[in-house]
Parts: structure tokens; sequence; C-alpha cells
């Protein structure tokens, strides 16, 4: 995936395709977690990653707007992934 970067099972990269969100579950990920604002998607990115079998989970925001509970959300949200699973944040 574009600008992919790797903490052990956790994967930070650009958004992927729909190609690639399809072939995620295949690879090992359970949960895909977007922190992309709603106004940059051209179409929601949800309804795909649960079809394909997986977890989707939104916590948007920017760097102007973060804050602590962004961060705890996905800390929570990366912790509950089933064990030895990926998880893919974009």
């Amino acid at each position: 995936m574009k600008g992919e970067a790797r903490i052990g099972p956790h994967i930070v990269a650009g958004q992927p395709t729909d190609d690639e969100l399809r072939s995620l579950k295949s690879q090992g990920f359970s949960t895909v977690i977007n922190v992309r604002m709603p106004g940059e998607q051209d179409e929601p990115e949800g309804p795909k990653v649960e079809a394909a079998g997986m977890r989707y989970v939104s916590i948007p925001y920017t760097i102007q707007t973060m804050t602590p509970d962004d961060v705890r959300r996905i800390r929570e949200a990366i912790e509950s992934a089933p064990q030895g699973s990926k998880v893919l944040t974009h």
C-alpha cells in the first residue's frame, strides 16, 4: 500500500484501493481503522471493509482536531483485534 509503515502487526498507510481492501483479509488483516475525515472520501469505506469480512472503525481527525480521546479509541481498536491478526490504519 502507498506509504506503508509497519509496527509489528500494525500497518499505517495511505488510502488503500478497492482491490487492496478486498485482499486484506487474505493477508491476515482483521481490522481497518480509517482516520480520514468524511469529506476526504469519494464513497463510504465501511461497507467495503465489512463485505470483505473485517471490522471497520472510523475515528476521523485532522492534526488540528486530534484529541487524547482519538488516540485512546485507536489504541482500543488495535488492542481489541484478534490476537495474531493485522490491523491497518489509514
